[in-house]
């Protein structure tokens, strides 16, 4: 049966073929094995035909960013960005390393290190930077649930500065027993390279940041001296939402060896301080142009977490650790390291191969007093747009042998510069007004009494969240109550006619988020449709004006997304402008490999570069619905995420009799998993000594 449709022996009506193409993309219809080439067979001629409309049209969103967390690098001026970025760095020192640093580049004992990168035994794992035990406790709840919930086994490294006393060795090794494997790495006990400035040997007791006197300096040590090949560094306070092999695996990593995040008000990388900072460095405006020209939303990132293959950029390492050695300056300038992992690539002349998530980060708020709400964390996204990582850059917890960290209240879409800047510029630091803020509820599942009946209500909300890009957890259960399974048996006895042509109609219909689902009060949120295929969104994309509509995102539903994605780039005319050509077939034989695997996404949700790129809000959010001021710079849709109960000691006590239907992974982690983390590390009594 399955086959069936597949087969290019199966002759049916053009309106018979979009049929079986919207359930294929609703998952409703399963075809035969995806296929692992496009061009090929004659099963592979029959997907094309289900996929025309992509095939057909790839320009404008595709061109830029094929996935919705991956964007086409821009490389036509790449070949010139090294000798452009060696300008003359003003101060003679800095200068002098950096001459030495060329030199140790053309040595063979550079080969040597390099060799011994590629051949480390631990090919990947992920290093977390922090000691002590107020940040072991959120290391241990972290590594409790890569362990017992995301099947996440990588091998771990804890990062920390002996001659400060920070970790007792006897915490690793109970870390090791208990979720292992896990090593320490004593920043403060490796060898010292000789070509580097020995200034660096004092930056982890004396840092370089005046104010905040962090010795954020220890990030980029670890990355030089960690275990692995291929790592991902992240802070302690980082908390993950998926499993982290799957950003190993992801299409940056694969073809640029890196992947880094962005910030809040995230804008700035042609700011003063940007450019002093490059300036500084010896890096030219023309390099920093080449950055900027790689991304739909060219700003600063964050350091919360790095990816990064250390054998294909070893040199960006030595230029890392050599910037290092000048952060005196270099990070009273950028405030801390954060910008330092872009400078390094700059000055190792690949500015070409610096990857970042095109994606800006959300955010998590609380109601504090009045009507103001304060930033708790940053929620960065996986290049299929989902949430990977909280970084609870606000949200510090202490007590981690008492209690779960305090709740998140809601979670913003991913932040337009117009958003970020206001929570970074408002007088109470990363803080909005309430006047600036859309609170959505979560979808409500319905009746009780009509358990296999579609939540008309909740399917509805479930669809206009998802097209306002708040990212939620898959929902298999909703979808196949309300796309009707059943409407597959009369397109199966159908005849040829304009039954079928009302049958397509009405799957699209319900397909769509209307007019109706928006709220009148809130022009802001007028929200696009929630389409169905890829030709649908292209479509959608030309026929709505960008200065027209306020559109937040839009929807592609469906395990066939991903086979449509290729087969949209596989066009004969489809090479965007500025980019390599290996680019694009690197991305179509990840992708291929991708539809061979049953984790292909069953979402993938495009972001309007448009409105995310805008500097001051849209007339729309201007004065958006009631409660709302005028020209109050923009509102922002945000949702209500569910709240845990009182948390108690005993295993028994405060926990939930029935757990509600999550639907967002911030939801599970504050509901189900950090709850359960804690009492883990309440009972084991390895670890309990180390942990407040």
């Amino acid at each position: 049966m399955k086959h069936r449709y597949h087969s290019s022996s199966t002759r049916l009506p053009p309106a018979m073929w979009l049929a079986v193409a919207v359930l294929a993309v609703l998952g409703l219809i399963r075809l035969s094995t995806p296929p692992t080439s496009w061009s090929t067979g004659s099963s592979h001629a029959a997907h094309a035909r289900l996929q025309q409309p992509a095939c057909a049209a790839l320009h404008g969103l595709l061109q830029t960013c094929p996935l919705p967390g991956y964007c086409f690098q821009k490389t036509a001026v790449a070949s010139n960005s090294h000798v452009e970025s060696e300008l003359e760095p003003p101060d003679p020192v800095l200068a002098a390393y950096r001459t030495a640093l060329k030199q140790y580049l053309a040595t063979k004992a550079f080969e040597e290190r390099r060799a011994h990168l590629a051949d480390l035994p631990d090919e990947r794992g992920i290093v977390f930077v922090g000691g002590g035990r107020d940040m072991l406790g959120a290391i241990a709840a972290t590594l409790w649930t890569l362990r017992n919930k995301l099947g996440c086994f990588l091998p771990i490294e804890v990062a920390y500065i002996g001659a400060r006393k920070e970790m007792d060795p006897a915490a690793i090794a109970a870390l090791n027993a208990t979720l292992g494997p896990v090593y320490g790495l004593d920043l403060s006990a490796v060898a010292y390279p000789a070509h580097h400035n020995p200034v660096g040997k004092g930056v982890l007791l004396k840092p370089g940041h005046k104010i905040e006197k962090k010795p954020w300096e220890a990030k980029a040590w670890a990355l030089y001296n960690c275990r692995f090949k291929q790592v991902l560094l992240a802070d302690y306070d980082a908390y993950p939402l998926i499993n982290p092999e799957e950003l190993f695996n992801g299409p940056q990593m694969t073809l640029y060896g890196n992947l880094h995040w962005g910030d809040i008000a995230y804008g700035r990388w042609g700011s003063k301080d940007v450019q002093a900072a490059m300036k500084a460095l010896g890096i030219s405006n023309t390099t920093l142009h080449l950055l900027a020209g790689t991304q739909p939303l060219p700003g600063m990132a964050e350091s919360g977490h790095v990816l990064l293959d250390r054998a294909r950029h070893a040199d960006v390492l030595e230029y890392l650790w050599w910037v290092t050695t000048h952060s005196e300056v270099i990070y009273n300038i950028l405030w801390g390291d954060k910008d330092t992992y872009m400078l390094a690539f700059a000055a190792a002349g690949k500015a070409s191969l610096y990857a970042q998530m095109p994606i800006p980060p959300a955010a998590t708020l609380r109601k504090g007093s009045g009507d103001l709400y304060h930033l708790q964390a940053m929620v960065q996204h996986d290049h299929f747009g989902r949430q990977a990582w909280v970084h609870n850059t606000q949200n510090k917890h202490r007590q981690w042998a008492a209690s779960p960290p305090a709740p998140y209240e809601v979670v913003t879409s991913p932040m337009p510069e117009w958003v970020g800047t206001r929570l970074s510029s408002h007088p109470d630091i990363f803080t909005l007004n309430a006047t600036r803020l859309v609170l959505l509820p979560p979808p409500r599942s319905g009746a009780a009494n009509a358990p296999h009946a579609c939540p008309d209500a909740a399917w509805r909300q479930f669809l206009r969240l998802q097209a306002l890009g708040i990212a939620l957890l898959p929902q298999p259960e909703l979808l196949t109550l309300c796309e009707q399974v059943h409407t597959l048996q009369r397109w199966e006895g159908a005849q040829r006619g304009s039954t079928n042509t009302a049958l397509v109609s009405s799957v699209v219909r319900r397909l769509q988020v209307t007019r109706g689902l928006q709220n009148s009060s809130d022009a802001c949120l007028d929200a696009p449709s929630a389409v169905g295929h890829i030709g649908q969104l292209l479509n959608l994309v030309d026929n709505q004006p960008h200065s027209a509509t306020v559109q937040w995102g839009s929807v592609l539903v469906g395990s066939a997304a991903v086979g449509q994605v290729a087969c949209a780039l596989s066009a004969t005319n489809g090479t965007p402008t500025e980019v390599a050509a290996d680019q694009v077939q690197g991305l179509l034989q990840w992708l291929e490999a991708l539809a061979a695997r049953a984790d292909a996404p069953s979402v993938l949700m495009y972001l309007n570069w448009h409105l995310m790129r805008a500097k001051t809000a849209p007339m729309a959010c201007k004065s958006a619905g009631p409660g709302r001021v005028a020209d109050a710079d923009g509102a922002m849709p945000v949702l209500q995420l569910q709240q845990p109960p009182t948390f108690a000691k005993t295993s028994g006590a405060g926990a939930p009799t029935e757990t509600p239907r999550l639907w967002s992974a911030l939801d599970l982690a504050q509901m189900v998993w950090l709850p359960e983390a804690v009492r883990w590390i309440q009972a084991n009594q390895l670890l309990k000594p180390y942990v407040t």
